[in-house]
């Protein structure tokens, strides 16, 4: 639903569902910047940051006007930890993920998929890769140098061996919606067994210490309803690069929740 950005707004509410207030109309795909005062979000082709204390919103990245192309939509932006690169799924005209020097203004492809994610380190992001794997779908895991450049290229649909990092064994291998802990230690996301469809089919949500063996993933949810988009909150933060340009400040007690236009009761 990029491209029909404007039935959505961003809301944020307390972790025990109180003060629910919208933050931002027309956007979807808020995600929080680690001193917990800012948030990233979409709107349509465009990429923003908002400070939430003056209101201020600034515009990151123009998709249309950087590919020089119309109908070209962003999805689930995500601004690494110290700042200075933008993990993003391109939909529309053009499709591909791939990560943006903020400063420098340069692209740079990590092939198709979608739902790309940073590890806490700044070092590797994760990101979905689609039409493989047991299910149909797999987890990569691609390693990134400073500029944001990988060091290892995916071309096409040929994905080298050592960027698998993640392909639950067994029926229910359909995976999407992977998320890193602050700590860099977990791994949540979730699996079907049938279907593919986000918003429909019985998705579960699963667990992974990332120290541990790949077959030893626990499964938390056992339920028919739809799961999806899980995160987790371990109290611990990873080690910054000594560059990181933002704290570690302690995070709000909020958490951004997109909610369609009106929807306020």
């Amino acid at each position: 639903d990029a491209e029909m950005f404007g039935k959505w707004d961003l809301w944020i509410v307390n972790t025990d569902g109180s003060d629910e207030k919208k933050v931002v109309e027309d956007a979807a795909w808020g995600t929080w910047r680690p001193n917990g005062q800012e948030i990233v979000f979409a709107r349509g082709p465009k990429v923003f940051k908002k400070n939430l204390s003056s209101g201020e919103e600034t515009e990151v990245f123009d998709a249309e006007a950087f590919f020089e192309k119309k109908n070209v939509y962003c999805q689930q932006p995500e601004i690494s930890p110290n700042g200075e690169l933008l993990a993003i799924t391109i939909r529309g005209t053009k499709r591909e993920t791939g990560i943006l020097n903020i400063a420098k203004k340069q692209w740079h492809s990590t092939g198709g998929g979608c739902q790309i994610t940073w590890f806490p380190d700044n070092k590797a992001v994760l990101r979905m890769n689609e039409g493989a794997g047991n299910g149909g779908t797999e987890v990569l895991k691609i390693t990134v140098d400073g500029e944001g450049e990988p060091t290892v290229r995916v071309k096409g649909l040929r994905v080298p061996k050592e960027l698998r990092f993640m392909d639950i064994p067994g029926r229910r291998s359909h995976e999407y919606f992977p998320k890193l802990g602050p700590d860099g230690k977990w791994m949540v996301w979730c699996a079907t067994q049938h279907g593919h469809e986000h918003d429909m089919v019985d998705y579960e949500v699963y667990i992974w210490d990332l120290n541990t063996d790949k077959k030893d993933v626990i499964r938390l949810t056992f339920h028919s309803g739809n799961d999806r988009w899980p995160d987790i909150y371990t109290g611990e933060i990873a080690k910054a690069p000594a560059d990181q340009e933002e704290s570690d400040e302690e995070t709000d007690e909020e958490e951004a929740d997109s909610k369609e236009s009106g929807d306020e009761d």
